[in-house]
């Protein structure tokens, strides 16, 4: 792939979860490791990396609050990346499950496993992603946020949305939306998927098993405000 021109960086391993007992070292040895072979071929295309889980992720791998841990001195050429699933309970809504109390965003959230109540709002999101800035600047590297969605039968979805990608736009931040395509199964759009396409198979009696795929319009509506934006577009 090294003459592939479009191709914007190598992410060596994805969301690592290493078998404990593992450290932080161990970690960043696999990626040395990996990322000294890319180098003997491919010196121009970036790699990308993120922590493992370790104490204080709280959302276990690819947490922004992590990244100091998995910082690589000496070596050039790279982009640092994180999830942005914040917080999780709430983005990951399934009406299925219980996991806790939530008002329409901006609201007050209350966490059933822990009793813990906080108030989300863009200053609760500004203040998360403010540890991806301060680690950018700290270090002059680039961030790029591997995954950021929400359903959309999250209560508030819309405005989570435009508040969250404004703040990572805002801070120079790169971002690719989870996800793309939906098939048709539990997760589906009438079921709350935060998929930009969905996919509605066809009647069981018709025998071509042909599917129809949809634009989720609104959804492209608030994602396009962002694509292509630089900081200062962002007010």
């Amino acid at each position: 792939y090294k003459d592939t021109p479009y191709i914007a960086g190598y992410e060596i391993l994805s969301e690592p979860h290493p078998k404990d007992p593992f450290t932080e070292e161990d970690v960043k040895n696999f990626y040395r490791t990996n990322i000294a072979a890319i180098r003997k071929y491919d010196t121009r295309t970036p790699t990308i990396i993120g922590a493992g889980k370790a104490k204080g992720c709280l959302t276990g791998t690819y947490d922004v609050r992590c990244l100091e841990g998995i910082y690589l001195e000496n070596t050039p050429n790279m982009i640092y990346t994180f999830n942005f699933y914040e917080p999780p309970q709430y983005v990951k809504t399934d009406l299925q499950k219980d996991d806790g109390v939530y008002e329409p965003y901006p609201g007050t959230f209350i966490e059933k496993k822990t009793g813990a109540k906080f108030y989300v709002d863009k200053n609760y999101l500004a203040g998360l992603i403010k540890y991806g800035a301060d680690f950018s600047t700290k270090y002059n590297v680039p961030l790029f946020v591997n995954q950021i969605g929400v359903t959309m039968i999250t209560p508030g979805s819309d405005q989570y949305t435009t508040d969250a990608l404004s703040l990572l736009t805002q801070n120079g931040i790169g971002f690719t939306w989870w996800l793309y395509r939906q098939p048709d199964d539990k997760h589906s759009l009438h079921e709350g998927s935060r998929a930009v396409l969905w996919e509605q198979k066809a009647e069981k009696q018709d025998k071509t098993g042909t599917s129809t795929w949809y634009r989720n319009e609104k959804l492209i509506g608030l994602l396009t405000q962002f694509f292509g934006k630089m900081p200062e577009d962002i007010k």
